[in-house]
């Protein structure tokens, strides 16, 4: 198998990097949002 072009690689980085930043995103605001609800007040 030969190695991907630079490009596509570097592609293929930037878009798993906005899906992992994205995806951190959502679960700190789920996480932050459901001990805001479990707390009390």
């Amino acid at each position: 198998m030969a190695a991907p072009p630079l490009t596509s690689r570097r592609l293929e980085t930037r878009l798993m990097t906005l899906l992992g930043a994205g995806f951190g995103l959502g679960v700190a605001l789920t996480v932050s949002r459901l001990l805001a609800n479990l707390a009390p007040g």
